[in-house]
């Protein structure tokens, strides 16, 4: 549990090193119920910020933590990341056996120095350090010891203290020293009372502690909690980046300073003023110039990461745009905003926490908590449109899972403040289907044809597969994806329809399915739901659960196959019609016969959102009868 440190002395730091010099590192002084459900456990984890300056800040982090088996071998590697706003000073590490007894120690030549730099990512003085201990046994330990000066105090260590589930923690601690009144901005998540505040001259030191914290295990559809393992931000009210002095004790201020940045630099040059008007000067309709623009921009631009210096907040302005037709997030949002302005379109960029997984912000704490800039079209009160403007290939308007649903600063001369990207419903998000199948009943195979529509998030992948794959890569996803035992992939094709409230993606495939009939006697068994099943068994908890779950997205699936019945055959039997119910969403699933076509309408609908822990058990007798009820079989029998 989380206690509230007694004062400390001021010399809070050789004690805290002395305590790391001094503990046995011998895996039996690790208490039974750390070990229980653990990968590994941190013994110690020492951290210790010193906020010198706005524009110096220095922080050291020894830490040792024991591997007990093969999946918690990746906590045995150190990445740590520089640049010019970051520099590694030290690195040590050493690796100990069970006993606790060191049998190998860092060397510098060991360590790894890495770029940073991926094929995005063209211009970046980002590098890392890395290294890896290894051991064939366990269980062994780890320690490591990493000095670093940030160059701003404007990014700030996390205290995380608990690196993940299945890690236990033995002992942490995390101190904070700032220079003069000793106010510090600071958010505790997970963790209750108040840091233990001492002075010691001219500097006070907040300091938290962790003990004996027991691992938790991940469950199935886990839904995400913030508070599930402490946490601390911290953030320095006034900071320097670069040559410049900033502020972010609120969402406004946070949003000026980035917006003086970045002003002034969205002045196109002539050429491309010339382009944007012979472009749209003839279109009366804002946002079918905006639409123009935007593809201008995606045929002439390509996006690689800009991480030079400033240039993690800072956007190359839009004539170094113009001249070499690439950018990063920043400088192709910001010319995608200078080609807006020229057709006398206002807008606005906006920075985001960007990735299919991410978007959770602490929005009652002002704080860089951003990855990526995205732009903001703000058409009339009630028909606003936002724009991702790093992709040669996503739809006008059009966010996907990438950045849609969640928090994003919005800034400009007014400030910045906090608004929401579009949610897309299950309304939205559909894929319906229509198979057509003629059995072969001598070879037990099945002629397939079908007609696909997928729209808003459930026409992400093939989507993008079908603009970016070359044939021989979409035959390879195409395979992956079509759930037959044994098919032939005869043909394929694609057509994206007219835009509509979200974008939608047409798809048509011809199959062969081998096998795909049961033969008995006299008899076929067909399973007349062919391409959209619900295999996973999901199994009951052995445990109480302890955490909500979640589904991360709505949707709706809908199919009709029509099976035509074999020459020769007669219906024997049909599955019964089936309507299932759970707070999570609705499943139907019918058959019938119309003269010699046998009909199938199945449709499933499932509700985004945060469900309890307590029914999840329901949850799973749902998800299990929906299983079971889309491997039903049809019998076909041979008229007498």
């Amino acid at each position: 549990m989380l206690k509230k440190l007694t004062i400390f002395i001021a010399s809070l730091c050789c004690l805290t090193y002395t305590y790391a010099q001094d503990i046995d590192l011998d895996v039996r002084n690790i208490p039974d119920s750390l070990m229980k459900k653990a990968d590994a456990v941190v013994r110690y984890s020492i951290e210790d910020v010193q906020i010198v300056s706005p524009g110096t800040v220095k922080y050291s982090h020894k830490y040792a933590i024991t591997i007990l088996n093969e999946s918690g071998r990746n906590y045995a590697t150190l990445y740590e990341y520089y640049s010019k706003m970051k520099e590694i000073k030290s690195i040590q590490g050493a690796l100990y056996n069970a006993q606790g007894k060191q049998v190998k120690k860092l060397k510098k030549s060991d360590i790894s120095d890495l770029s940073g730099v991926d094929d995005a990512s063209l211009m970046s003085d980002a590098r890392f350090k890395k290294y890896t201990f290894y051991q064939s046994y366990y269980p062994y330990t780890v320690m490591f010891d990493v000095d670093v000066t940030y160059n701003t105090a404007l990014f700030l260590p996390t205290w995380q203290p608990v690196l993940g589930n299945y890690v236990s923690v033995q002992h942490a601690t995390f101190n904070v020293s700032v220079p003069g009144d000793g106010n510090l901005r600071y958010k505790q998540v997970g963790i209750t009372g108040v840091p233990a505040k001492v002075q010691h001259k001219n500097n006070w030191t907040y300091s938290w502690e962790l003990e004996n914290f027991k691992a938790k295990p991940s469950e199935v559809m886990e839904a995400f909690k913030v508070d599930k393992y402490p946490l601390v931000l911290i953030a320095s009210s006034k900071f320097q980046y670069g040559k410049f002095d900033g502020q972010v004790d609120s969402w406004d201020s946070f949003g000026k300073f980035i917006y003086t940045l970045n002003k002034e630099r969205d002045e196109l040059p002539g050429k491309v003023k010339q382009v944007v008007h012979k472009l749209t000067d003839n279109v009366q309709d804002p946002k079918e110039k905006a639409r123009i623009l935007y593809r201008y921009l995606q045929n002439n631009t390509r996006y690689i990461s800009v991480q030079l210096g400033v240039g993690g907040l800072q956007t190359y302005d839009a004539a170094y745009v113009a001249e070499n037709n690439y950018g990063d997030c920043k400088a192709l949002t910001n010319f995608m905003k200078a080609l807006l302005k020229e057709a006398g379109i206002k807008a606005y960029c906006s920075v985001i926490d960007a990735g299919n997984n991410s978007g959770f912000i602490l929005e009652d704490f002002p704080s860089s908590q951003f990855n990526h800039v995205i732009l903001c079209v703000p058409f009339s009160a009630r028909d606003t449109t936002w724009l991702e403007c790093t992709s040669q290939d996503i739809e006008f308007g059009y966010l996907g899972g990438f950045t849609s649903d969640r928090a994003t600063l919005l800034y400009g001369d007014f400030g910045g403040k906090l608004v929401h990207t579009p949610a897309y419903q299950n309304h939205q998000n559909l894929q319906l289907r229509i198979v057509n199948a003629e059995i072969d009943p001598q070879s037990g195979n099945v002629k397939l044809s079908a007609k696909t529509m997928y729209t808003g998030l459930q026409h992400d992948d093939p989507y993008m597969a079908h603009r970016v794959f070359n044939k021989e890569d979409m035959t390879k996803y195409l395979r992956q994806r079509i759930d037959l035992p044994s098919f032939d992939l005869v043909n394929y094709n694609y057509a994206i329809p007219p835009p509509e409230e979200v974008p939608a993606l047409e798809e048509d495939l011809e199959l062969l399915a081998r096998n795909y009939v049961t033969k008995s006697g006299k008899r076929l068994f067909v399973e007349p739901n062919m391409l959209t099943k619900q295999k996973t068994k999901f199994l009951e908890e052995k445990e109480e659960r302890r955490f909500d779950f979640q589904f991360s997205y709505a949707y709706v699936d809908v199919d009709t196959v029509n099976i035509k019945i074999p020459a020769g055959y007669k219906l024997e039997t049909i599955p019964k019609q089936v309507s299932l119910n759970n707070p999570v969403g609705k499943y139907t699933y019918h058959v019938q016969l119309e003269g010699d076509i046998l009909h199938l309408y199945r449709r499933v609908e499932f509700k985004e959102g945060v469900y309890p822990a307590a029914d999840y058990q329901a949850f799973v007798k749902y998800m299990n009868a929906i299983r079971d009820t889309d491997g039903s079989k049809v019998v076909f029998v041979k008229a007498e």
